[in-house]
């Protein structure tokens, strides 16, 4: 979920949100830190996933939450195309697009010269930022711009939880 407990803004309780997934009928619901990352079992397809938990979030909390919805298999991809390695002082992370952009939005994205890197593929985007996050112009706010859809970012530590995570949680070995 994009913006969920960051900055203050949309607080929102992991535990409510948890409850308010199994309101919906999602089975084994879990949660991975503060920041939006529920783990769910659903018979829906992706689409109908995002577009419920959305209305869901309006209704309850009041607020537009965009929400990009990944299955294990999509997280593992995700993990093995990643093509940095952070190195000292360096972090890597993974902007996820909520919907896929358009593909001659996708082909026609400048990226600013920065000393950054990043890597855009159909429906994430890989950053290595050389020096922290904070002053980089490649942000959320950047690629969501230039691709034309809402996007929310993720560190590679925690997509690599996430995959751990959800490989636990679809082989039964243990939940979120």
């Amino acid at each position: 979920m994009r913006g969920i407990n960051v900055n203050g803004r949309r607080m929102i309780p992991m535990a409510r949100l948890r409850e308010l997934a199994a309101g919906l009928g999602y089975r084994r619901v879990g949660s991975y830190i503060q920041t939006g990352n529920l783990l769910l079992e659903s018979p829906l397809g992706p689409d109908a996933v995002r577009r419920q938990l959305e209305a869901a979030l309006r209704e309850t909390f009041g607020c537009d939450v965009a929400v990009a919805v990944r299955s294990p298999k999509d997280l593992e991809r995700v993990l093995a195309l990643c093509p940095y390695q952070p190195g000292q002082n360096e972090v890597v992370y993974v902007a996820f697009a909520v919907t896929p952009p358009a593909p001659e939005r996708l082909a026609a994205a400048g990226v600013p010269a920065c000393g950054d890197c990043c890597t855009l593929e159909p429906t994430e985007v890989y950053i290595l930022y050389r020096h922290g996050v904070h002053g980089s112009p490649l942000s959320n706010a950047f690629f969501e711009r230039a691709l034309g859809v809402p996007m929310t970012s993720r560190n590679l530590r925690t997509v690599q939880k996430l995959v751990e995570l959800a490989r636990r949680h679809v082989d039964g070995s243990g939940g979120p």
